[in-house]
């Protein structure tokens, strides 16, 4: 709840009480780090990494990122994919086929966080090349 509301002050001290940075909960089972990321408090998410949150991609409901964009917040987004987020993750569900976060941010009409991935996402495919 503090993640979602913002609270970086009762996050940090239910971290140093050794609260689980990864504990499960709220909508989609989802991790703080979601919650804070879909909500858009940029402190918060760089707080959770350092504290060793986890960038849990195991599936689109739980995507820090795809939380990010689903709610606008490319400040949010940016930090994820400095922080090593998988960007080219496709998922398949109920509402979605094959779509990685690129696409999502453009079926959602985020229109300069797409750009931003696009650019993200073409860095990646030529450092892949000249590594080969």
């Amino acid at each position: 709840m503090a993640a979602k509301k913002g609270q970086m002050d009762i996050v940090e001290y239910l971290v140093h009480k050794g609260v689980d940075v990864n504990i499960k909960g709220d909508i989609f089972d989802a991790s703080p780090l979601r919650v804070a990321a879909g909500e858009g408090h940029v402190e918060i998410v760089q707080y959770l990494i350092q504290s060793g949150a986890e960038l849990d991609v195991s599936s689109a409901k739980r995507n820090p990122l795809f939380a990010a964009i689903y709610g606008g917040h490319k400040e949010v987004v940016e930090h994820l994919v400095n922080q090593g987020i998988d960007i080219s993750v496709q998922y398949t569900g109920e509402n979605i086929k094959e779509m990685d976060a690129y696409r999502y941010a453009k079926e959602f009409g985020q229109i300069e966080i797409a750009e931003y991935l696009k650019r993200k996402l073409n860095e990646k495919v030529q450092k892949r090349v000249l590594e080969d």
